[in-house]
């Protein structure tokens, strides 16, 4: 049994969705490649890291489905003032915000945002 790469799958199923005709060993077409690249930014997006003065909180999210959440809730947290950053990463159902360490943001103002989109939020426990 093959096992494809995530980015190999994404670019089959596309390129189906899109009615092209693509063998899996040429190169895909550039606007596959490019829809490809922009459908898996939220799969496969990274954790932040906080740099010096700031704090890092994440958050565990149910309810996302595809990438339009993942772009409604990062746009929603990254308006509030408070917010440096935000990364939200569809496959791990997580959300991690950058604030100033200074604004003493609460967690609880992030998670709001979040559930006003109808998503369900919690503060993530920290990991061992």
């Amino acid at each position: 049994m093959r096992t494809l790469t995530l980015t190999a799958t994404l670019i089959l199923l596309l390129t189906a969705l899109a009615g092209c005709k693509h063998e899996e060993t040429s190169p895909p077409p550039p606007e596959v490649e490019a829809e490809v690249t922009a459908a898996s930014i939220g799969l496969l997006t990274e954790p932040l890291e906080a740099g010096e003065g700031e704090t890092l909180m994440t958050f565990d999210i149910e309810g996302m489905v595809c990438m339009g959440c993942v772009e409604s809730i990062e746009n929603a947290v990254c308006a509030l003032p408070q917010v440096k950053k935000a990364s939200v990463n569809l496959e791990q159902k997580k959300a991690w915000v950058i604030t100033d360490a200074a604004d003493q943001a609460q967690p609880q103002t992030i998670i709001d945002a979040i559930v006003k989109l109808q998503y369900k939020a919690k503060l993530a426990s920290p990991e061992p």
